[in-house]
């Protein structure tokens, strides 16, 4: 009888420490993964102003993943960082993705059609942040033509012309009626507009046009890149504006054909 009960004892001595140990295991298992070690822990890197590709390879190399969100942005790049959540140096498990903000460029709008309107109403349009047809265009210059058919103090034409695309706060030149019987009016700003437009606005105010051609690599081609005279002279119908047209390199002939032929 002793005996046996020293056989059941041992079974329930075996059967306490199988169940101590595996109370223990599980309890150590809850542990590591309710509270990991330092080292399952990742610090989120700075990725502000940093480009896509760069971003996402830094996140590799930490073992993080990235969502990507787009917006507008009127100073960086298309596709770099704006910002991120996590803010950098946060601590995350690996695998965590990681919001990224990046520049989708500057915000595009389209020039209304500003002929025909009052300088005043322009003015005090462009003024207020609400309204629609006008926010983002700002006025680079203002200058004064004859007309025989405009009212006085109306605009005539404007440079980009209405329809162009152009990125958010980009500015334009506006051409307004002084009347008919004004015997001078000022020369327009025309620096960074084409060739195209130039010359259709010129044509518009009665002024003869010259060109002069220059090599400039980093400016789009058949872009003004000067004029004589400059901005805010006075001028008077059938005088002649100067204007030097960017040109590559390696272009024999960088003028459209209709401006070839007006030379």
């Amino acid at each position: 009888m002793k005996k046996e009960n020293s056989v059941w004892f041992t079974i329930l001595k075996v059967l306490l420490i199988c169940i101590f140990l595996t109370i223990t295991v599980a309890s150590i298992t809850i542990f590591i993964l309710l509270y990991p070690s330092s080292k399952d822990v990742v610090k989120v890197p700075d990725l502000v102003n940093k480009d896509r590709v760069s971003a996402i390879g830094i996140l590799s190399r930490k073992r993080l993943g990235i969502k990507e969100v787009y917006r507008p942005h009127d100073t960086l790049p298309k596709d770099y960082v704006i910002a991120q959540n996590p803010l950098p140096g946060t601590e995350v498990k690996p695998k965590r993705r990681i919001e990224v903000t990046l520049s989708s460029g500057r915000s595009i709008i389209v020039v209304p059609n500003f002929c025909g309107l009052t300088l005043s109403d322009v003015k005090e349009n462009l003024c207020r942040m609400d309204s629609e047809n006008y926010c983002g265009v700002q006025i680079r210059s203002i200058s004064y033509a004859n007309s025989s058919t405009i009212p006085p103090n109306h605009i005539i034409s404007h440079v980009p012309i209405s329809g162009t695309k152009l990125p958010k706060n980009s500015s334009i030149s506006l051409v307004v009626s002084s009347g008919s019987n004004s015997p001078v009016f000022y020369m327009p700003d025309l620096v960074n507009t084409s060739i195209t437009e130039a010359k259709k606005l010129l044509d518009e105010m009665g002024l003869n046009l010259e060109i002069k051609e220059e090599v400039a690599e980093t400016v789009d081609k058949n872009m003004v890149i000067n004029q004589s005279p400059l901005a805010g002279k006075k001028m008077s119908k059938g005088g002649t504006v100067t204007l030097t047209v960017s040109t590559y390199l390696s272009d024999e002939s960088t003028l459209p054909a209709e401006e070839e032929q007006a030379q």
